[in-house]
């Protein structure tokens, strides 16, 4: 707390966030104080820090900092209020909407505010419907989100209404909302979507039918599954898989453990485990014995499905899977689930989470992959997108792996064509995976190269589901997200063409041109 008191402003950005890491209640009053920093890196990070600690003692704090002339704090602390989920915001927050204003990034925090607060109110009504006409398609899907998060009833004509926008991404989170209102019945309204020309949009709508209590629509999703049609139709309708649980035979569930498509495998898995059908032990063990590093997701929820299980038939291979896995994840797993299994008395002696950390390799190197390299000859990457150029600055001194694994990936024509499957307005842009789903990778993964830079907006990061399992899905981010400091690596920040990132949509696609050296 004495370090808010410094000179140096970074020291007192660095105090903010350490009291954020901790989330103590003894901070509040400290962080409370920090709104009032001359310095907008501490104001909004402070702010930032007060949605991290349950309570009500800092809402009219982070209610005045609406009022702030810092772009930076009013963002900041609107979105804080919603995090609480406090009502007390709700008033300031509508007037934020009715006065006057160019700022998207505000109606952004404004709609996810409101939609977690969820108190249904003739003004929230008001601003809610205003924000589902905004020019920004950004602003179009965070309304829709706040509705299906509320399950504002009230919005479904609306919602309903927005099946029709020309932008992939808010037809899909349109579906999504009028879904959450329904929670299962009515889901025919769905059955349109099933015909979009976008298999996003498809996908969406498969995953939801799941969820539906008519059994005509959990037939629609599994003959999408027998079938073999477009993936990311395939994958959406695995997901309905899951919603649907235990209203799905166990002779489809164990025929699709063994499916092709791993993604559809695990999902398939977790729904055996939740089951908890005996008959599921063996063909359950098998998935764990699958070897190769694509597998390994779906190892991780077999040996969680045997945990669940609960048979001591299969501790002897989850304690090979625990002594000998090739993925940290695995092993932890594994030890998950024979704790679940064994006797108190001998579940004490499995090894800890740290020894079975310490023991594994960090990372498993591939033939696929470049060689190590100190620091990348590459310099620059353009994306030439279909909204325009991304120009990006590599940062090879703090990445040299990723950035000479990117650029050689890109050199040989990887990621030519290759689309922006995530578009997550106020957070991300995400693309680079060959299956365009978020489930694809180049056939190896790189050792995490963590740095001190922080994630700003135009940062560029890698995906990964887990530490040295990054791989070739880039990330560029919209907004700061101090929550990704030293999480994901940094590689990259865009030069020119934020306008362009804006822009994007899901679904557009783009290629990518490298230079190396300081040649112009």
């Amino acid at each position: 707390h004495g370090l808010l008191g410094s000179s140096w402003g970074l020291i007192r950005e660095r105090a903010v966030e350490a009291m954020a890491l901790i989330a103590d209640a003894q901070s509040v009053q400290p962080l409370v104080t920090a709104l009032d920093d001359p310095d907008p890196g501490v104001a909004w990070r402070a702010a930032w820090a007060l949605e991290k600690i349950p309570g009500e003692e800092q809402v009219p704090g982070l209610v005045n900092a609406c009022d702030s002339s810092m772009p930076e704090l009013k963002h900041a602390a609107v979105r804080s209020l919603g995090r609480l989920g406090a009502s007390g915001g709700i008033e300031r927050i509508v007037e934020l909407a009715r006065t006057p204003h160019d700022d998207t990034v505000l109606d952004l925090r404004i709609a996810n505010a409101l939609g977690r607060i969820g108190e249904d109110r003739p003004a929230v009504r008001q601003v809610i419907s205003g924000l589902l006409a905004s020019d920004s398609f950004h602003v179009r899907v965070a309304a829709l989100q706040a509705i299906g998060r509320a399950r504002w009833r009230h919005h479904l004509p609306e919602a309903l209404d927005q099946r029709g926008d020309p932008v992939i991404g808010v037809r899909a989170a349109a579906f999504d909302a009028v879904a959450d209102c329904l929670e299962g019945r009515g889901l025919e309204v769905l059955l349109p979507g099933l015909q979009d020309d976008s298999p996003i949009v498809a996908a969406t709508c498969l995953a939801r039918l799941g969820e539906s209590t008519d059994p005509a629509h959990l037939e629609i999703v599994l003959a999408e599954l027998m079938g073999d049609g477009d993936r990311a139709r395939r994958l959406g309708a695995a997901s309905g898989l899951e919603a649907a649980g235990d209203r799905v035979d166990l002779e489809t569930l164990l025929g699709l453990l063994k499916d092709r498509d791993l993604f559809v495998a695990t999902v398939t898995a977790s729904v055996l485990g939740q089951r908890g059908d005996p008959t599921a032990l063996v063909p359950l063990m098998a998935a764990l014995d699958r070897s190769g590093p694509a597998a390994t997701d779906l190892r991780i929820e077999a040996a969680t499905a045997l945990g669940e299980l609960g048979d001591d038939r299969a501790i002897p291979i989850l304690r090979s899977a625990q002594a000998h896995g090739d993925d940290v994840r695995l092993r932890l797993a594994a030890r998950s689930a024979l704790n679940a299994i064994l006797p108190e008395e001998v579940a004490i002696e499995l090894p800890g989470e740290d020894e079975i950390i310490a023991d594994v390799r960090p990372v498993q190197r591939s033939l696929l992959q470049p060689d190590l390299v100190t620091a990348s000859t590459a310099t620059r990457m353009t994306l030439h997108t279909d909204r325009g150029q991304i120009v990006i600055e590599l940062l090879g001194q703090d990445a040299p792996q990723m950035v000479e694994s990117f650029a050689a990936l890109a050199e040989g024509g990887f990621f030519d064509g290759l689309t922006f499957h995530r578009v997550v307005g106020d957070f991300v842009i995400q693309g680079g995976d060959p299956s365009g789903t978020g489930w694809g990778d180049a056939g190896y993964t790189l050792r995490s190269e963590w740095n001190p830079r922080r994630f700003e907006r135009g940062s560029v990061g890698i995906a990964h589901s887990g530490k040295d399992t990054g791989g070739c899905q880039l990330f560029i981010a919209h907004s700061p997200q101090p929550h990704l400091d030293a999480r994901y690596t940094i590689w990259g920040r865009v030069i020119r063409g934020m306008d362009v990132v804006d822009r994007i949509q899901r679904g557009d696609r783009f290629r990518v041109e490298i230079r190396r050296g300081s040649g112009s």
